[in-house]
């Protein structure tokens, strides 16, 4: 892919490039694109999911042949689940994306520079490394989004997988914080609507055998959520794996 660029490039013209030429990639796939072309999707097979590619900019940070903030947002919704989830929890979710994630340039672009502290911005604006970045994107969705996206294909592999612990979306693991892994309360919800409490509580079972060390603490979690009333859950702190899961075994009455 090598492109002719004119000498100045406005910011939305750069954006709307950089969109039309990621979509262009996943025709193939069968990705839709919207009206703006700045989000393209699929289905799931057996349509229950909506698998979910989008872009954004910053109006405020863009600067013409200087810099052009490029952010691609990955994500699976469903919202089967969410309805599930609207009916069975004290209140709406505030998202019905479930699991999401943006594709990083961190440490994957050796010619990029940050932009910000996170690494998950990519600057279009030099045209030297366009072509470049946007390859790498493309290589990025390829080897990382779209297995992810495949697995919701095969739900029964899928369940199999989070209950025993393999999964690398939708994981319990209370070491990892990698953003494709949902809150272990989401993980916990997404098994009993998908399937039963039971799988959900066996893969707390499984869980604990594996790290046995946790118990104590994950008891205590349970202990103190179950002080409070449902339409009054306890705070709950966002890195703090083990006290979501807690919050999830005793919200949904599990056995473990």
């Amino acid at each position: 892919m090598i492109t002719s660029y004119p000498e100045f490039e406005k910011s939305s013209d750069v954006f709307d490039f950089c969109c039309k030429t990621i979509a262009n990639a996943y025709e193939k796939y069968s990705f839709s694109c919207a009206k703006s072309r700045h989000r393209i999707s699929a289905r799931s097979l057996d349509n229950n999911f909506k698998f979910e590619i989008s872009f954004s900019s910053s109006i405020e940070r863009n600067v013409s042949n200087e810099n052009i903030v490029f952010k691609v947002h990955a994500g699976i919704e469903s919202r089967h689940f969410c309805k599930w989830l609207e009916e069975n929890i004290s209140k709406k979710p505030t998202t019905v994306f479930f699991a999401a994630d943006r594709i990083a340039s961190r440490s994957l672009d050796p010619a990029y520079e940050p932009q910000d502290k996170t690494g998950y911005e990519w600057n279009m604006a030099i045209k030297y490394y366009r072509d470049d970045r946007l390859r790498v994107i493309i290589h990025l969705i390829d080897t990382i989004v779209l297995p992810i996206f495949n697995r919701f294909n095969n739900i029964a592999k899928l369940v199999e997988d989070i209950t025993l612990g393999t999964s690398p979306v939708l994981n319990l693991d209370h070491r990892l914080s990698y953003v494709w892994i949902n809150n272990p309360h989401r993980v916990i919800a997404f098994l009993c609507f998908i399937q039963s409490k039971e799988y959900a509580e066996n893969a707390i079972k499984n869980y604990l055998n594996k790290y046995p060390e946790i118990k104590n603490e994950l008891n205590n979690s349970i202990k103190n959520a179950s002080k409070f009333e449902k339409n009054h859950a306890p705070c709950v702190s966002n890195n703090n794996r083990i006290q979501f899961l807690g919050h999830a075994a005793w919200y949904y009455e599990l056995s473990i």
